[in-house]
């Protein structure tokens, strides 16, 4: 063999050598993955996601779902990006998807080596429905209120119109005020405008597609910016009614203007012969307090530090003319009792009387309140003994009329006026306070 032949006969047997002592790390591959069956469906949306069970041998750098209306979708199509899986499990939300079709969804993971995909999952979605969303009011003052909403579904179907609607009654629609904000899904502003002082107002979002008419949670609020604190640090909200300023809430301070405490009687007997004043709540339970307020005696009222300062007690006159105003200007179909009762809690008349007339207060609720009062059915407590609620509202003024009897004023579920007359001095009534 001559030099030369042995030269290139050792320096392949060295190179196959080397080749040998250095083997090439494993080769990468795209990730391996399975798809989770859709689940959530919805009219517009679904929520699916996938299974990294193996990343190739690199770094996966992006995952997601993919999906259309043919089968085998690939990252062309539509796609979901999740760059916090790398491995394992992760899940994907699909939106904007039409309703009533059938769609097909593959999971897919990327390294540098390439894009795999998972098993292809199909799925339809739901037939078109109403839009779904939620109501909001941000800021309030004596004449607009700014607020909107926020359309979480369109219903699988184009939102071609959406805003706000507003009533001096719960339960706005569209055929009441409203405003017209464009149109599409997500959140949008919305401006309340040309509103009355002193008043309270219900305020629902809308949104409408072809389907139908959707509206979001009814919000109550007031643009009165006054409210009053007694002497516990209760506040109350008030309400402007032609030339008088009333609180919304009955009265449940359990203290006189002047700090001193009004005593808490719960017995029965102890109650029907006092001579002095008194408070409880209605069945002597705590958790009537923020519904009713208290039922006073008139002893304690007749102390004349009942009200907070700068409010008081409404005289029988005051009552009269609330009650003469509501008939004139603010009844509803000639029941002043309806337009001061309020739209909640009151026990129907069709049920508890057999009586059908939708002029009593108890029946027709939705066309209650008018006025704002919102008069609560918190009944009231004689001889020691409570009666029912949602019967009856009853409450004292500040005016005598015998030294066993005082003017009250009282609404009942089945009646359609509001009463002025008396009762016992000893009995436990509610109280609203009247701006001096």
């Amino acid at each position: 063999m001559t030099k030369k032949i042995k030269f290139i006969f050792f320096a392949f047997i060295l190179s196959i050598t080397f080749i040998a002592c250095n083997p090439k790390s494993d080769p990468q591959l795209p990730p391996v993955l399975t798809t989770t069956a859709a689940t959530s469906i919805s009219s517009a949306s679904a929520l699916t996601g996938g299974n990294i069970t193996s990343n190739g041998g690199a770094d996966v750098l992006t995952s997601g779902v993919c999906w259309s209306t043919t089968i085998d979708p690939t990252i062309s199509d539509n796609k979901t990006t999740t760059t916090s899986a790398v491995s394992g499990t992760f899940t994907s939300t699909i939106t904007g998807l039409k309703a009533s079709t059938t769609y097909f969804v593959r999971a897919y993971a990327t390294n540098s080596a390439g894009t795999g995909y998972g098993n292809v999952v199909q799925f339809t979605t739901l037939a078109p429905t109403i839009p779904e969303l939620t109501t909001t009011i941000s800021s309030i003052n004596q004449t607009i209120a700014i607020g909107g909403g926020d359309i979480t579904s369109d219903g699988g179907l184009t939102i071609t119109s959406r805003g706000l609607c507003w009533s001096l009654k719960s339960g706005p629609t569209i055929a009441n005020n409203k405003s017209s904000d464009g149109s599409g899904s997500g959140s949008f502003i919305s401006s309340i405008t040309g509103l009355i002082y002193g008043k309270i107002y219900y305020a629902r979002a809308y949104a409408i597609n072809s389907k139908g008419i959707a509206y979001g949670n009814e919000i109550k609020f007031y643009t009165s910016t006054e409210t009053v604190t007694d002497t516990d640090g209760n506040i109350y909200h008030t309400i402007i009614i032609g030339k008088q300023t009333w609180m919304v809430e009955n009265l449940k301070t359990t203290k006189y203007n002047d700090g001193t405490t009004i005593a808490n009687i719960t017995d029965n007997t102890s109650w029907a012969g006092l001579t002095t004043g008194a408070y409880c709540w209605y069945s002597n339970s705590n958790s009537e307090k923020d519904s009713y307020g208290g039922l006073y005696n008139w002893y304690a009222v007749n102390t004349g530090k009942l009200a907070p300062k700068g409010w008081h007690i409404p005289t029988s006159a005051d009552w009269t003319t609330l009650v003469s105003l509501v008939q004139n200007d603010l009844g509803y179909s000639g029941s002043n009792g309806k337009a001061l009762a309020s739209q909640w809690e009151w026990a129907s008349a069709k049920t508890w009387a057999g009586l059908t007339s939708n002029l009593l207060i108890g029946n027709d609720l939705g066309n209650n309140n008018y006025s704002g009062f919102s008069a609560l059915p918190g009944s009231s407590r004689t001889s020691g003994n409570f009666g029912y609620n949602q019967l009856d509202a009853n409450f004292w003024s500040s005016t005598s009329y015998s030294s066993t009897d005082a003017y009250a004023t009282w609404l009942v579920y089945s009646e359609s006026g509001c009463n002025i007359g008396t009762s016992k001095v000893n009995d436990g009534l509610s109280v609203r306070c009247i701006k001096d």
